[in-house]
């Protein structure tokens, strides 16, 4: 549940403290879709607090993701990325959002957006095509897809 501090440019969401620009006030949202309009109207400048799971991408996966094409992220089944999907103990981690960045450093493109959680294949996925010519193959039992809601943030999409 949110509450909304339109004074203070300040939205309390999930135990996180996420500062924002703009926020729509309460009565011109409608009720059933208040969270989705007012998340997406929001832009992060710090996310204090928040579980952040950041990701590298390579172009093609990058511009179809950015753009919401893409809302899934499929990862080999690697010591890395269980390292980052479950603690030492199995239990699988919690985040707030996922930070994807198009190379590495901090001037590279990227864009956040919520984490909607995760799924180990337990049988092969389908061959997924998208817009940009990006195909998807190969993922099967035991490899993971991480789920993505809205963009919250993105930044330096100049620099491709």
């Amino acid at each position: 549940m949110f509450l909304y501090y339109a004074q203070r440019n300040i939205v309390w969401c999930s135990g996180c403290l996420i500062k924002a620009t703009k926020i729509q006030t309460r009565k011109n949202l409608d009720m059933k879709n208040e969270t989705q309009k007012t998340e997406q109207s929001c832009t992060i400048q710090s996310v204090n607090g928040c579980r952040l799971l950041h990701l590298s991408l390579k172009k093609e996966p990058f511009s179809v993701m950015v753009t919401g094409e893409k809302r899934e992220e499929f990862r080999k089944n690697s010591d890395w990325i269980r390292s980052r999907l479950f603690d030492k103990d199995d239990n699988e981690k919690e985040y707030d959002y996922i930070k994807f960045v198009n190379g590495y450093g901090s001037d590279k493109p990227y864009f956040i957006c919520k984490y909607e959680g995760f799924m180990e294949c337990y049988m092969n996925v389908a061959e997924r095509k998208y817009s940009n010519g990006l195909s998807i193959t190969g993922i099967g039992k035991g490899d993971f897809i991480i789920y993505c809601g809205y963009i919250v943030e993105s930044g330096n999409l100049g620099c491709r």
